[in-house]
């Protein structure tokens, strides 16, 4: 007999999975090939706490399934294939451009304000 907990939890992740296919109208396949992608690109993330973690982990997942989709139909129509591998290498990638985005926001807020301040003539 199966251990009950197992069964609960497979119940659970089978009903979030159902849940977010109905909401997004992704498929269930790229959505495993992103989570792949995005796992893989998980190494070059900046550190984060736990929350931040799973929040960019699910965005980073679900953008990449809807970058894929959007490849998938708007250039090579009907290929899996092609809507698979780009997820996943979209999810993948996601890490390290969002880090080096990150790391040069700060300094490039700082001189953008810096220039407004000046443009209104409240800096010398």
């Amino acid at each position: 007999m199966a251990d009950v907990t197992t069964t609960a939890t497979d119940a659970v992740g089978a009903g979030i999975l159902a849940g977010v296919v109905a909401t997004t109208g992704v498929d269930p396949q790229v959505l495993i090939y992103t989570g792949m992608g995005a796992t893989l690109g998980m190494g070059a993330a900046p550190p984060a706490g736990r929350f931040r973690a799973v929040c960019m982990f699910a965005a980073v997942t679900l953008l990449g399934a809807a970058l894929g989709h959007f490849v998938e139909h708007h250039f090579y129509p009907g290929e899996l294939a092609v809507r698979n591998l780009s997820g996943g290498v979209a999810a993948a990638l996601a890490y390290p451009i969002l880090g080096a985005m990150m790391a040069n926001v700060p300094p490039f807020i700082a001189s953008a304000l810096d220039g407004l301040l000046r443009l209104l003539r409240l800096k010398a």
